[in-house]
């Protein structure tokens, strides 16, 4: 396709710019593609389609022209791409376009915008400098980069930072809990929206999406799971651990977790628990067993336990080597007092032998 008409190729020299007006021609004939109308039926192309075009209708804005094509209320074209707020509801109507604030000279008309915006507002318009050319247009520019061109890089910056922006979570703390290294990832994906429940799984290929441990037409997310469902409450009540689970009433999974994490004394078993609730609720789906909460609590009993046990064991032997250590330390430190008070006695056994009698010595 890339080689030249002479050599019995296409001649196409720049594909992405083909592909582009391929896609745009094939999807939005006569829409905005930012901006498309949805379908009722939805391939999965057309699905990956729309989802990275949120992404940079969400985080995109406008380099200034002529303003005449900007909304100025509905589109992000303020710095940082923010959207501007009016100072008072009823004067929207005043204005409509961002050319309309700019005046004949092609300067701010300041006179207008100190009616329309508060203090901080009028600011960051006056940071902007508009088109004094009547005929340049706007150009859209993406947040995430300095010259404003998407790449995947910044888009996925962009995706991290979204889905993390409001989550107070000590990230560190999680990867340092005292559990096996599943049970760290378990809550990292927890905490970071990505666990596969079947609401979440739903979102993206038609499947079932009821939850297997009730036997109620109940959707599976990440708080029936865990905080709400039947099975789960009896899961956290069998374990003595009733307060925990009734403290996430009225609250989010995420705001649940951050609120054990916090107790010191039992969050390791806490996030044991989670897990195995987790873990039981895949063999339900993938191994076709009848869930049975009597077995679960006996099992978790068990583990944890075994835990228990091995750990203290694990203390001890460390504070054995400890204070054996401790004692070879003071012990040596005994032998060398010894030497030195006997050298101190004996005055004769710290002086060098000379010479001759080195010699001597060593021919013997």
């Amino acid at each position: 396709m890339c080689i030249s008409k002479d050599n019995g190729g296409l001649g196409i020299k720049n594909l992405d710019k083909l592909w582009c007006i391929i896609l745009k021609n094939k999807y939005f004939p006569k829409d905005d593609p930012l901006f498309y109308r949805k379908k009722t039926k939805k391939s999965w192309v057309w699905t990956s389609k729309c989802k990275g075009l949120d992404i940079i209708r969400d985080n995109h804005g406008w380099e200034l022209g002529n303003g005449k094509d900007i909304q100025i209320w509905n589109d992000k074209w303020l710095p940082n791409g923010k959207f501007p707020k009016p100072k008072d509801v009823n004067d929207m109507h005043l204005v409509h376009k961002v050319s309309d604030i700019i005046d004949n000279r092609g300067n701010w008309n300041f006179a207008l915008i100190s009616n329309l915006y508060v203090v901080v507002e009028i600011d960051e318009i006056g940071m902007l400098e508009p088109c004094n050319s009547y005929e340049k247009k706007h150009t859209r520019k993406w947040m995430g980069t300095r010259d404003g061109i998407v790449s995947v890089k910044s888009a996925y910056n962009y995706l991290c930072n979204r889905n993390h922006a409001n989550l107070t979570v000590e990230w560190r703390g999680i990867w340092k809990l005292n559990v096996i290294p599943r049970v760290k990832s378990f809550l990292w994906k927890s905490l970071s929206v990505c666990l596969p429940v079947r609401e979440t799984l739903g979102k993206y290929t038609p499947i079932d999406i009821v939850c297997p441990l009730c036997n109620y037409n109940v959707r599976e997310t990440v708080e029936h799971l865990f905080t709400e469902g039947l099975f789960s409450e009896a899961i956290w009540r069998g374990l003595s651990f009733s307060s925990t689970f009734y403290a996430a009433a009225n609250e989010s999974f995420i705001s649940w977790c951050l609120y054990w994490l916090k107790d010191t004394n039992n969050r390791n078993f806490l996030a044991y628990i989670s897990w195995y609730i987790w873990k039981y609720r895949c063999r339900v789906v993938f191994d076709n067993i009848k869930a049975n909460p009597k077995a679960l609590i006996e099992f978790i009993r068990k583990d944890i336990h075994y835990y228990i046990k091995h750990a203290l064991l694990g203390r001890l032997f460390v504070l054995i080597d400890v204070i054996f250590l401790i004692l070879v330390a003071a012990t040596s430190q005994v032998v060398q007092d010894g030497v030195l008070a006997q050298k101190k006695l004996n005055p004769e056994l710290s002086q060098k032998p000379s010479n001759g009698q080195e010699i001597a010595e060593s021919t013997e």
